[in-house]
């Protein structure tokens, strides 16, 4: 299997712990750390039951080196407890090429591909992020159709253009003015059959105007 020298870190957790993700991000040296914000789409009976409202949260990405990647979730595990229910999820999804980026990063880059790459592994439970892009006001939608299939739950980003161009981009998805992103990790043996109920539901046939995409995840902690 083709191994991948940088991955991109997504973690997703509450919003006031996204600046402690990337102060440990910072400490191992991963790059361009990137936070984004959105809100969590536990069912509304599990959060009354808490006592919560809409659960706010913080998306971290950022690039790390391939053999960092362990070193870097199990102390996220860790420090974060990302491993305790309900308090949040980092993955990584593999990266073909990297470019247009500042020297540091592109330096990092090449300093991994002179290291001897090693035989990898496929992992004993193979992952997909599922991202769904609709227009404003679906998000739930999307849930709604997932859950009975076997999602456990999901993040929403709202995604505005403030480029000038008619389109912003984003996990290369074309997203127009005014959308919402539904981010959703899955088991591999789930992704059809969510993606399948979504499409029915939320698809570019309906009001939804929804339109999906799936990328194959490395590694993961917090999915229960």
């Amino acid at each position: 299997m083709k191994k991948h020298i940088m991955k991109l870190l997504v973690a997703i957790v509450d919003r006031g712990k996204g600046e402690r993700i990337v102060s440990i991000c910072r400490e191992q040296r991963t790059l361009m750390q990137t936070i984004c914000l959105g809100h969590g789409t536990a069912s509304s009976e599990v959060l009354d039951l808490l006592g919560l409202g809409r659960t706010e949260k913080a998306v971290v990405l950022t690039l790390v080196p391939d053999g960092e990647v362990p070193e870097l979730l199990k102390m996220l595990a860790d420090r974060m407890q990302i491993l305790g229910p309900g308090n949040g999820i980092a993955f990584t999804v593999p990266l073909s090429s990297i470019g247009a980026v500042p020297g540091a990063v592109q330096a990092r880059f090449e300093e991994q591909k002179e290291k001897e790459e090693a035989p990898t592994v496929e992992p004993a439970i193979q992952k997909d992020l599922i991202l769904v892009t609709v227009e404003q006001g679906h998000a739930d939608d999307v849930m709604e159709a997932a859950r009975p299939v076997g999602a456990r739950g999901g993040t929403v980003l709202h995604a505005r253009d403030i480029s000038g161009d008619d389109t912003a981009r984003f996990f290369g998805i074309s997203i127009p003015p005014e959308r919402e992103i539904v981010a959703i990790v899955v088991t591999r043996e789930l992704r059809s059959a969510v993606m399948q109920a979504i499409s029915k539901a939320a698809g570019p046939q309906t009001p939804a105007q929804g339109v999906l995409l799936s990328i194959p995840v490395d590694e993961a902690v917090g999915m229960r």
